[in-house]
């Protein structure tokens, strides 16, 4: 579920902000050149629900992920209450809490990427249960691998 989760939360943070916001000129809810205000929302809900509960499987590992999840759960959420209502603030607000999802997403995934880097050691911290996994400089988890450096490969081959 960590796949691409930066990219998503950050090209729905974009799209929702800065491409969809309310033109001058055009009262609130008014269909726009991107089609009826309703026709998304119940994808957005769907995506809300099925979000939540990654966020509720992520909290098993870190809080890092599950800050991310549970934003970008909460960001859907008001922008399918905003679509079905046609609240133009609402759906500014869901449009930055999206954006707040992003910039979680993308430490995560940072933070991911130079733990893995560095032989599983903690450079940036996750947010882990224990208190060993969250000191920089320390083991937090073990690495998928052989001692020959080659994950599918024995040593002596």
């Amino acid at each position: 579920m960590d796949e691409g989760l930066g990219q998503v939360a950050a090209q729905l943070a974009l799209t929702h902000v800065v491409l969809l916001r309310e033109q001058p000129g055009r009262p609130a809810g008014r269909a726009g050149p991107f089609g009826p205000p309703q026709w998304p929302a119940f994808w957005w809900i769907a995506l809300a629900v099925i979000t939540l509960f990654g966020a509720l499987a992520a909290l098993g590992q870190n809080i890092g992920m599950f800050l991310t999840l549970i934003l970008l759960a909460a960001g859907s959420a008001l922008l399918a209450a905003a679509r079905i209502g046609a609240f133009s603030g609402v759906r500014i607000a869901a449009g930055w809490v999206l954006v707040a999802s992003s910039a979680a997403a993308f430490y995560t995934a940072g933070a991911m990427l130079l733990e893995q880097s560095y032989g599983g050691r903690v450079i940036l911290p996750l947010g882990r249960w224990s208190l060993r996994g969250n000191l920089p400089g320390h083991q937090a988890i073990r690495v998928i691998g052989y001692p020959a450096g080659m994950p599918g490969a024995r040593a002596g081959q």
